[in-house]
């Protein structure tokens, strides 16, 4: 079928409609990036995923081939990192140190959280309530692999949308998805109590927290970064009682040939001179790989995919 493309936020975006449920959605091409989800339709105004009018970078991405540092041996030991867990070499957060591969002692640099969020994807669009995505990076100097992404969108006949980003290849790798899923006041996220965090600013997480309760709720929005361990979870119910809506977010994870095969850890980030958004963001990579550069290795032909899924519940 013909692609429904409209703009939205300065991006040329896909339209995914299903007309069971009356859900709609819309994904930019630049990015692959779902900027709208409407449970009830567009007519209804509430999307629990955030775009931030004037400034559209603020919305949902994926992240590859890097999260945070990414250490092209995987295993982090071309990262040196001093006491309060900065680049021992000089270079800065966004910025890799090819050390010992092909240049030498030289500091090569990507885009922070790489160059996938900001790259043109092309689309197809196989039936209405779904479209499909695809991006490719050759091999160069910053990044010696050939990379290949897939993104599928699709609303479900329950009206639940469904997001996944799968990269293929053999490669040194993260993946993430920065949600950014719209704030409210007095929202609420069941399911982040108890998790396990570091705080932001903890680089070499020498101090773990665990999530209080009145940590979970979002009366006001306040600047903060934790990550989080998840520990296998990944099921969060967001509340918004100043409009009577209940939405489940849901993340998920599958790999081959890798040693993870569920996020290991999620960020959970605002900062409200910004937008008005919370930021709940699957990464699947090590615990500490943000800083120490661990990364997963991908042989001939493995996969890796990382996605979300939101849903109404009232």
């Amino acid at each position: 079928m013909a692609i429904q493309m409209v703009s939205r936020y300065g991006f040329n975006a896909v339209r995914l409609t299903n007309r069971n449920c009356a859900a709609q959605a819309l994904i930019a091409t630049q990015g692959a990036r779902p900027i709208s989800f409407w449970p009830k339709g567009e007519e209804s105004g509430f999307s629990p995923l955030y775009t931030n009018p004037a400034k559209p970078a603020r919305s949902t991405h994926t992240c590859w081939p890097n999260f945070g540092r990414l250490s092209l041996k995987g295993d982090g030991s071309d990262i040196k990192l001093d006491e309060n867990g900065n680049p021992a070499d000089g270079g800065i957060y966004g910025r890799y140190s090819l050390e010992r591969y092909r240049l030498g002692e030289e500091v090569r640099t990507l885009p922070m959280h790489g160059p996938s969020r900001t790259g043109e994807w092309k689309a197809e669009q196989p039936n209405e309530n779904t479209a499909v995505l695809t991006y490719e990076r050759p091999a160069d100097e910053n990044y010696p692999y050939n990379g290949k992404l897939v993104a599928k969108g699709t609303i479900k006949d329950n009206g639940t949308f469904f997001y996944n980003v799968t990269a293929t290849g053999s490669m040194i790798t993260d993946l993430a998805i920065h949600t950014y899923l719209t704030w409210l006041e007095g929202m609420n996220v069941e399911g982040l109590e108890g998790l396990e965090y570091f705080d932001g600013s903890d680089w070499i997480r020498k101090t773990a927290s665990i999530l209080k309760a009145g940590e979970a709720r979002f009366e006001k929005l306040t600047a903060l970064e934790k990550h989080c361990i998840l520990n296998g979870l990944g099921i969060f119910d967001l509340d918004y009682p100043s409009i009577g809506q209940q939405i489940r977010y849901e993340i998920f994870a599958e790999a081959s040939h890798a040693d993870w095969i569920h996020p290991e850890q999620m960020v959970l980030w605002a900062d409200p001179n910004e937008g008005g958004f919370l930021c709940m963001e699957p990464v699947l990579i090590g615990r500490n790989s943000i800083n120490n550069g661990t990364a997963l290795k991908l042989a001939k032909d493995g996969s890796v995919s990382v996605g979300f899924s939101l849903g109404s519940l009232t």
